[in-house]
């Protein structure tokens, strides 16, 4: 009686994660942030900055990342539920994030428009740091 049970719940268990696992991305202004439903209680944060040398959307195989789930692989790490698309983030330490996505070029373009206006505010406020030199005259 108590293998059927464990059997029951771990097949039950299998199944909700095969079928309510998803991935939910959100691109704001301070950064990426991601989650895995059910398995996350609070979204990783992966901050937009400096550290950030290049975004752009692949396409790849399970073989490339070991499946799907959070993988850590050779130079980086993967956050993936399903499909080949992603975005892959390439970090200044050399090392790589990927995330998967059905819609990597949207995703992809919305990460390189906050980098874009992160950039604008940071040469404004450099700007305004900056003070005129006087004239002595």
């Amino acid at each position: 009686m108590a293998v059927t049970v464990v059997f029951l719940f771990s097949v039950a268990m299998m199944l909700l994660l095969a079928f309510g696992l998803k991935l939910v991305t959100e691109v704001r202004p301070d950064g990426l942030y991601v989650r895995f439903v059910p398995l996350h209680r609070s979204s990783r944060h992966i901050p937009l900055d400096h550290n950030l040398l290049a975004v752009r959307p692949i396409t790849y195989s399970i073989v490339d990342y070991g499946g799907w789930g959070i993988r850590w692989v050779s130079g980086g790490k993967a956050y993936n539920v399903s499909g080949n698309q992603g975005v892959r983030l390439d970090l200044a330490s050399g090392r790589h994030l990927m995330i998967g996505s059905q819609r990597a070029d949207e995703l992809a373009a919305t990460i390189e428009s906050v980098l874009s206006t992160q950039r604008v505010n940071q040469a404004r406020s450099q700007q305004d740091g900056k003070s005129l030199p006087e004239d002595n005259t």
